[in-house]
């Protein structure tokens, strides 16, 4: 009686050891982080900033946001979210809607001569969505940053971008900004799952079926013990 339970711990014990599944990124639409920037908007709770893009792959599973930074140069955390909007108005409904992320800053010592600058850096964030999002290649979309709670951030622009899928999306003190040449440091696309990933879901599922007949056949066999006289 003891021998169907140990096995039922050792498959516990396979599955939970095979659950983390890599995978590739396949990265469809960006805006590289250049270094130079035209621009740094606030980005707090009474101030939401977007992008819109024009995607070529027909789903999205990720937006990966760079350069964030702390307004003052001072320790900052942050919960952050994102909205998808087909098209840029983002008073109609969102089509998707990101977990939230609490983004932490880290802090950098740099000598410089006699001197140390401490710097308060934050790294790029990356969303993931539930599942993949469908979407029309072609069509232009946009998503916005909402800050849920926490200090305000920085989010700079490049001061020059050739992307031509789509802009920066934010309110100066003259209404909505309409600049075409402007769009923020971002990337959005896809996970592809490893060929690995599927030859470990492939041997779990073998080890199961095997330990599963075993216990089985095990259990059939103390079911079958002759009644001891």
């Amino acid at each position: 009686m003891i021998f169907p339970n140990t096995v039922s711990v050792f498959y516990c014990g396979v599955v939970l050891s095979l659950m983390p599944l890599q995978g590739a990124t396949v990265i469809d639409q960006q805006v590289k982080y250049s270094g130079n920037f035209f621009l740094g908007l606030p980005l707090r709770m009474d101030n939401s900033l977007g992008q819109s893009f024009t995607p070529s792959l027909s789903s999205i599973q990720f937006i990966t946001i760079n350069a964030l930074g702390s307004m003052d140069n001072t320790p900052v955390q942050t919960t952050l979210r994102i909205r998808l909007f087909l098209g840029e108005d983002r008073s109609t409904d969102a089509i998707a809607l990101s977990p939230d992320i609490v983004v932490r800053s880290r802090t950098v010592e740099l000598p410089a001569g006699e001197f140390t600058l401490v710097s308060h850096v934050v790294d790029p964030v990356t969303w993931l969505f539930d599942s993949p999002v469908s979407l029309d290649p072609g069509i232009r979309y946009s998503f916005y940053i909402d800050h849920i709670s926490g200090d305000d951030l920085w989010w700079s622009a490049p001061l020059e971008s050739s992307y031509a899928g789509g802009r920066a999306l934010f309110t100066s003190p003259f209404g909505d900004v309409e600049n075409e040449s402007m769009s923020f440091s971002f990337s959005e696309g896809v996970l592809i799952p490893e060929p690995g990933s599927f030859f470990m879901m492939g041997g779990a599922a073998l080890i199961f079926s095997i330990l599963r007949r075993r216990r089985i056949e095990v259990a059939d066999v103390v079911r079958c013990r002759p009644h001891p006289h």
